[in-house]
């Protein structure tokens, strides 16, 4: 199989080239130790930076070959890895180049060059750091992306907030807690997002904490669909007090109903069995339009509803 790639190469066949590679990495794990060795060293030399470049060029023309290619980059070893990072660092977005980063990210030793893009002073740089460190997925890249929270650049924290997110680890956690206090309404609405991807009831309250000190509608919502998305008891009750809280004198122009109304509009999208048990509850105990809102998600009369 390598002297066919090998073959491949000198005839610049790159899609087979991705073919014969991709096979080879598939069967590696079932060699002996010293054949495994000899095949990584092998495909090391066989990937020279102008076949990597020829790799990417490819995936850049038959963008379905994106995913295969960056299983196969990931071969290449630190050179390659520098690559990419090269590349990364030419461009001006990163959306184009999602494969790239999917690659990179991807080979944990990689971390050596990703945890000096976090202390650059350059916007840019501090972001990709980001959503490199989000992928690399070892603990130690908890910490910088938790100072990233901070970065001055917008972008740059919703890039470290979202990095946090992809973390089962609990170190991230608290990182994603303060964050649902920043200063900065969209950084409170990705964070409440990436605490409620975790789909643990433990996140209810904090993210009904966040809710009720939340002023800013748009992140109101976002912190109240994060919590709909949470499959949890504490998720029914956390959402259920709000569509319950009744309605005092003063709440001038309908405010609370239409908070209520969006927490009865917010779970039916959310289609959860804790959204549905909430309600239920909503339709049974809710108060006038609140209750018909919720007992029609439910397709029944409210008088129906026990």
């Amino acid at each position: 199989m390598l002297q066919e790639t090998e073959a491949a190469v000198r005839q610049q066949q790159w899609h087979t080239v991705l073919h014969n590679i991709q096979a080879v990495l598939r069967m590696m794990p079932g060699l002996g130790e010293d054949t495994r060795r000899h095949h990584t060293y092998a495909l090391r030399r066989l990937m020279s930076r102008p076949v990597l470049e020829a790799l990417i060029a490819q995936a850049y023309r038959v963008p379905e070959e994106q995913r295969r290619t960056a299983e196969v980059l990931q071969a290449g070893g630190m050179p390659a890895a520098e690559l990419f990072l090269d590349l990364l660092q030419q461009s001006e977005s990163l959306a184009p180049h999602e494969f790239l980063l999917d690659a990179l990210g991807g080979m944990k030793d990689a971390i050596v060059l990703m945890l000096p893009l976090a202390r650059s002073s350059r916007a840019a740089d501090a972001r990709l750091a980001a959503e490199l460190l989000g992928r690399v997925g070892l603990p130690e890249a908890i910490p910088p992306l938790a100072a990233l929270v901070q970065h001055p650049d917008e972008r740059v924290r919703l890039a470290a907030v979202d990095g946090l997110g992809r973390y089962r680890d609990k170190a991230a956690v608290e990182p994603l807690r303060q964050a649902l206090g920043h200063a900065s309404a969209a950084v409170r609405a990705r964070a409440g997002k990436a605490l409620a991807s975790r789909r643990s009831g433990a996140i209810a309250m904090p993210l009904l904490a966040a809710l009720e000190a939340e002023r800013e509608p748009a992140a109101w919502e976002a912190l109240l669909g994060a919590l709909a998305e949470i499959d949890a008891p504490e998720a029914v009750a956390a959402l259920t007090r709000i569509a319950l809280e009744r309605r005092g004198r003063f709440d001038l122009g309908g405010a609370q109903a239409r908070r209520q109304l969006a927490v009865v509009r917010i779970l039916k999208s959310a289609n959860t069995s804790a959204a549905k048990r909430a309600l239920v509850r909503i339709a049974a105990e809710g108060e006038g339009e609140v209750a018909l809102a919720a007992a029609a998600c439910l397709g029944v009369a409210p008088t129906a509803v026990s």
